[in-house]
């Protein structure tokens, strides 16, 4: 079936892309960041179970990601920067392209590689967090956590591709990256748009934990239409580029 080979295709090159580009300088900057940046947005010790211990433990969480937002977006852009003009520069990407796989195989596993480090980072540390010391969370509402997350990594993420795939050059790319990362939560805070400001989690994660369908609409769908925009723009740029 061709959906099984493809997504055979897609293994194999996130595999090589594991091997080839993240090396274990970027993926300890992610760690090494992102878990003592997390850890201090909570409590020192756990708190104590009592009747409102839920309600206090889920707004914590919230006050949490909107602390820690801002360093995990520029080491989402910086990631991705570091990760797509490194691989233009040295040829990588023109060398993978030499298989027998297409550009938009090559495409996803570069993104989903470049996206997925940082976010694992950056949940697992709040899930140690929250797990340690706010016993009224499980599994499910680090699950929840894990979704909002990753949709705002997607979109910085195809952000920061875009970025790296016009100028192709590490350090223009790395700034211009960590710029429009910058911009982008500026503008949401400057207009009132919550869903693109660094008030997104608190947004998204107050209306689902409440099982507010309309408030979970406002901060999830306009976020979920910006990534798909922003990344079906780099797929578009990058199918068509030169890469000699």
């Amino acid at each position: 079936m061709p959906s099984v080979r493809w997504a055979r295709e897609l293994a194999d090159l996130v595999a090589l892309e594991a091997s080839l580009t993240w090396t274990r300088l970027l993926l300890w900057l992610n760690v090494l960041v992102l878990v003592p940046l997390a850890l201090s947005a909570y409590p020192a010790s756990p708190e104590l179970l009592d009747p409102a211990a839920r309600l206090r433990s889920l707004g914590a969480v919230r006050v949490a990601a909107v602390i820690s937002s801002q360093a995990f977006h520029v080491l989402v852009a910086v990631t991705c920067s570091i990760s797509w003009a490194r691989a233009l520069e040295r040829g990588v990407l023109r060398n993978v392209l030499t298989l027998p796989v297409s550009r938009r195989s090559a495409f996803a596993a570069k993104f989903l590689t470049s996206v997925s480090i940082p976010t694992a980072a950056y949940v697992g540390a709040h899930a140690l967090a929250q797990l340690y010391t706010l016993p009224s969370v499980g599994p499910a509402d680090v699950a929840v956590m894990a979704l909002v997350v990753l949709l705002r990594a997607a979109f910085l993420g195809s952000l920061s591709t875009l970025a790296a795939l016009l100028v192709k050059d590490s350090v223009s790319s790395l700034f211009l990256s960590v710029a429009l990362a910058e911009l982008v939560d500026h503008v949401g805070e400057e207009f009132d748009l919550k869903w693109l400001g660094r008030d997104y989690y608190d947004l998204a994660l107050s209306s689902i934990y409440s099982a507010d369908a309309a408030g979970a609409a406002t901060a999830v769908l306009p976020m979920l239409a910006a990534s798909l925009a922003a990344l079906a723009a780099s797929l578009a740029y990058f199918s068509r580029m030169d890469l000699d």
